[in-house]
């Protein structure tokens, strides 16, 4: 298992923490992962064990490192999944009441993982960030004075920070039935002193100067568009804590690789909050359902960091709820993250100890699939955009409708991820979209502000073939809708409505859609569906068994090909045999007898690997079995747009034929329809 190269991340990564190790202890350790064929691990840098540090245990752990020719990872941010006390934090600012966090319901944001329960603190205290830098400062600082002596260590040693806390910000009782649902924020006083005053710079800007009060519902101070400013700050202020704390390094230390990532640990996600508080007292089960729908939840979203995407990462601990499943179980979450999260650039961390007690057979699989993932050959692909205010809030109204829009902040995003599951993703920057080229659409949730320099960016995206969706009420400064009237004005319009009426109107090669807000379901079903056809954002498959997730990772992307690999996930107890459907025909075959044969073909670049037997036939439908807990990668040639036009050239030459058909029966005499029209030009 090596090291990623420059400013990749290795798909599966093994923890090793340097500070649970004594030195004898630690050399042990790195030697005998190294006659696992194991050269590169990452390691979470408590900030409390650098504050104190006397034995100098992370110099002596890099240098260890170094001495083997080894390469590690160090993540830097504060996580709850680190394994320390208070999550590695210094003990004074964790206990101080004055820093906590508060939820939405004005409650401290609280962990429940070991070692023990604790509220997380307020990343807005200017006490802990301030103390933070300077923590940044120190590691800088000692890896710069490595690296003069031993400038091959800066090229084996990559940095990471992460979102930290900013997602853990919810309220346990708003997150049971989804992750994600209700307002995620920081509500102590330092948060909002901060949001004040970001309302005060926002009105000052000339962009909101000219609104007087509800006019366009943008007067940042007006009590009713507290909510969308509310999740803009929320938005921008992570991405300025990421932002700040990556300064703090390569100062000194020149040359070392930085990634900005997002680190998910479900285990600790307050969705989960009241099954491990039961756990704990009553020894039960730990919830493996819960565990499965968070790891689609991480693949799913998307953070940004200026224009820059981070790397999404799943950390599955040592010492909380995962360590109760069984190997069967583990192996279906190891697996799934790794798929999902490496097709995205992102990465699996998993306990060493945990690693090595599965069996052989399964490590060498999942090496397998962590290879491909790195070199790119399996990609998951983005068909569709959902752009929202806070990338960590989400929920409807308590009745369900979406009549007013301002009052709900997920219309699209549930139904995108119901129909094109992990085809959708959902954003909060503007930004992501330049980085996926082959989406084809998307869609404003009511709580994205509209400002001028967001709008450039989205109008000239569209503008390249794409589909733009926004409400009627979408809330927009004056000069954002100034923009859009004169870019529709003198263009025709298709005035449609399903339910929910909605306008069309061609800006260059793009497309935008305004709708006005409906009040039923079913017809925002199929106004969504309607949006989907219109982008061509379809999805390609579907299957008729709700217990089944499928996971479509395409191949050879940029050629077109066609091919792509499908993983079909059971995740209940018992085998499912279930009917995969697909909208066009195709061939199936086995995707790990696939990948052995593309390594095998290696030095033959002409060879396809992907190339079917003669004798395999084509067809739409396939009956398959899953066995529990499972999971089955097959491969598929002839999906998507190659297929699209297979399908459509197949009825093209049926119309031609039949039309030549008629035209003979008609000149030549004797000649009927049932007769072999190729037979007259034989000799």
């Amino acid at each position: 298992m090596a090291g990623p190269g420059k400013t990749a991340i290795y798909p599966l990564q093994i923890l090793v923490n340097y500070w649970e190790l004594k030195p004898a202890r630690l050399a042990a350790k790195l030697n005998q992962l190294l006659r696992q064929n194991v050269t590169h691990i990452v390691s979470f840098v408590p900030w409390q064990a650098s504050e104190n540090d006397i034995s100098h245990g992370l110099t002596k752990f890099l240098q260890a490192i170094a001495d083997r020719k080894m390469s590690a990872t160090l993540i830097l941010s504060p996580e709850v999944g680190t394994g320390a006390l208070y999550a590695g934090l210094p003990k004074d600012l964790a206990k101080k009441e004055e820093m906590l966090a508060r939820n939405r319901d004005e409650q401290p944001a609280t962990v429940v993982l070991a070692p023990r329960i604790f509220a997380l603190p307020s990343l807005h205290s200017k006490e802990l960030t301030t103390r933070y830098h300077q923590f940044l400062t120190k590691i800088d600082g000692m890896i710069g004075e490595m690296g003069k002596e031993q400038p091959e260590l800066l090229s084996s040693l990559q940095l990471v920070f992460t979102g930290s806390f900013w997602k853990y910000y919810r309220p346990a009782s708003g997150s049971q039935l989804a992750a994600f649902r209700g307002q995620n924020g920081d509500r102590s006083n330092a948060a909002e002193l901060a949001f004040r005053a970001d309302l005060d710079n926002q009105a000052s800007l000339r962009e909101f100067m000219t609104v007087k009060g509800s006019g366009n519902g943008l007067a940042p101070k007006a009590k009713e568009n507290d909510a969308v400013f509310r999740a803009q700050f929320q938005n921008q202020a992570e991405e300025l804590f990421r932002i700040r704390q990556a300064q703090f390094v390569r100062k000194r230390s020149l040359g070392v690789d930085v990634v900005q990532a997002e680190l998910f640990t479900p285990e600790a996600d307050p969705s989960l909050s009241y099954s491990n508080l039961f756990q704990l007292i009553s020894r039960g089960i730990a919830d493996f359902p819960a565990l499965d729908r968070l790891i689609a939840e991480a693949a799913t979203r998307q953070s940004m960091v200026g224009e820059s995407r981070a790397a999404p990462m799943i950390h599955w601990t040592g010492f909380g709820p995962f360590t109760q499943l069984t190997d069967s179980e583990k192996q279906y979450l190891i697996l799934k993250s790794l798929l999902l999260l490496g097709s995205r650039g992102g990465s699996v961390i998993l306990d060493e100890a945990e690693w090595f007690s599965l069996s052989n057979g399964f490590r060498k699989r999942a090496e397998l699939f962590a290879e491909s993932l790195l070199a790119k050959e399996l990609e998951l692909e983005t068909k569709v955009f959902c752009l929202t205010g806070h990338l960590w809030s989400e929920g409807k109204r308590i009745d369900g409708s979406t009549s007013n829009g301002k009052d709900s902040h997920s219309l699209f995003w549930p139904e995108l991820r119901l129909t094109l599951d992990t085809q959708a993703r959902l954003i909060a920057s503007p930004e992501a979209l330049a980085w996926e080229e082959e989406a084809k659409a998307v869609f404003l949730e009511p709580n994205f502000i509209l400002n001028s320099e967001r709008w450039r960016k989205i109008s000239s995206w569209m503008e390249a073939g794409r589909l733009v969706v926004f409400s009627k009420h979408q809330p927009m400064s004056d000069a954002v809708r100034a923009d859009f009237e004169m870019a529709t004005r003198g263009r025709g319009r298709i005035d449609m409505n399903l339910g929910t009426r909605y306008f069309v109107y061609s800006v260059g090669e793009g497309k935008i859609a305004v709708y006005e807000p409906t009040a039923q379901t079913s017809d925002w079903k199929r106004f969504v569906a309607s949006m989907l056809s219109l982008s061509l954002a379809t999805p390609e498959m579907g299957v008729n068994d709700p217990r089944v997730d499928l996971v479509c990772l395409k191949r050879g992307m940029e050629g077109g090909a066609g091919r792509a690999g499908l993983f079909i996930f059971n995740g209940s107890r018992t085998s499912v045999t279930t009917e995969i459907r697909f909208e066009n025909d195709v061939i199936i075959d086995d995707l790990s007898a696939v990948l052995s044969r593309q390594r095998d073909q290696a030095r033959t670049p002409s060879a396809d690997a992907f190339t079917a037997a003669d004798d395999e036939a084509e067809a739409n439908r396939f009956e398959l079995e899953t066995p529990p807990c499972g999971i089955l990668p097959i491969s598929v040639s002839g999906l998507g747009e190659i297929g699209r036009e297979k399908r459509i050239a197949g009825t093209l030459s049926g119309l031609t034929s039949k039309h030549a058909h008629e035209a003979a029966s008609a000149e030549l005499t004797g000649f009927g329809m049932t007769d072999d029209f190729e037979s007259l030009f034989k000799e």
